[in-house]
């Protein structure tokens, strides 16, 4: 299949304030991963773990501060935005809340039909032809065309974002907790027609959430994000049934109905103003810690494509 996405060394920093006040939010650390064409991968963590400002990274919605972002081989980090817009087309972004991604005073056809106004030279037309067809593929009716989002519940304005992003035909899906706004039953629905649209058109997704018991259904591989650097990635498979980090085990502990052994998580997540030195997750860590765990992030231990940040897990 080929890799349609290469990230090495990936840094984004936010900084708060001026002057002596001036703060710094450690967003993403030196993140690395790789995606085949095709392949669906997943985000999970805590809120704040920095899945979110990667993921508008990817799109350059943020301007990354270090590193190197290759869709197809191409670095698009020092890309303007004009220079990207070839790449925006094939890579497009589902927003988390379907309620405020929507604007209210902009009927379904016209939200669906300004990403080709401004992305395509097809005529009007065309253009309608293809937000019927798009609006038809997340199984909603094309009378839906002429009404405002407002009229429309939840589950539905999420289908109606899903197919403004695949009005243009992308290549690539960045789904940021789709379904995290959605009742349980309407949650089910959406990732059913989502493997469906991928069975059809071999998209390739990138899926972020909180929810592991989601990401297993829907994806075949996982980062495991926290305090915005990768603790954990593989086969969900292999992650999810035999964790080598204990953050990742304490993420698998929280899945109802997991039959797994309880961990203790011995605090919240820390700042990512003031990170704690060493291994970020040494102040919650419920394992027996050695010196190194307090002074030098762990390099990566891996075994058939599995990988692991923790000197005590081997």
């Amino acid at each position: 299949m080929g890799r349609v996405l290469e990230v090495e060394g990936l840094r984004k920093y936010f900084y708060q304030g001026s002057g002596r006040k001036r703060t710094v939010v450690h967003a993403v650390q030196d993140v690395s991963f790789c995606l085949n064409r095709g392949g669906a991968l997943a985000l999970v963590g805590e809120s704040g773990s920095g899945k979110t400002t990667l993921a508008r990274c990817l799109v350059k919605l943020y301007e990354p501060d270090r590193g190197s972002i290759r869709w197809d081989g191409v670095d698009v980090v020092p890309m303007g935005q004009k220079d990207f817009r070839p790449f925006r087309k094939r890579i497009q972004y589902v927003f988390q809340d379907p309620y405020s991604s929507l604007d209210p005073r902009m009927r379904v056809c016209s939200i669906l039909e300004e990403p080709l106004v401004l992305h395509s030279t097809c005529s009007r037309e065309e253009r309608l032809e293809l937000v019927e067809r798009s609006l038809t593929a997340v199984g909603m009716d094309p009378t839906a065309l002429g009404s405002f989002p407002g009229g429309f519940s939840g589950g539905q304005r999420q289908r109606i974002s899903l197919a403004r992003a695949l009005v243009q035909e992308p290549e690539c899906l960045i789904l940021d907790e789709p379904v995290s706004a959605l009742d349980v039953s309407i949650q089910a629905q959406f990732l059913n027609l989502l493997m469906q649209l991928r069975e059809q058109k071999g998209y390739t997704c990138i899926f972020i959430s909180h929810d592991l018991a989601v990401v297993k259904r829907v994806c075949e591989q996982v980062l495991v994000f926290y305090l915005g650097r990768i603790v954990e990635k593989g086969p969900v498979d292999r992650v999810f049934k035999d964790p080598r980090h204990p953050y990742t085990g304490l993420l698998l502990d929280s899945i109802p109905g997991s039959g797994r052994e309880s961990r203790e998580d011995s605090g919240q997540i820390p700042s990512n103003i003031e990170p704690p030195p060493g291994c970020s997750f040494h102040p919650r860590c419920p394992l027996d810690k050695v010196d190194r765990c307090f002074t030098d992030f762990p390099p990566f231990s891996q075994r058939d494509g599995h990988f692991w940040a923790c000197y005590l897990s081997k």
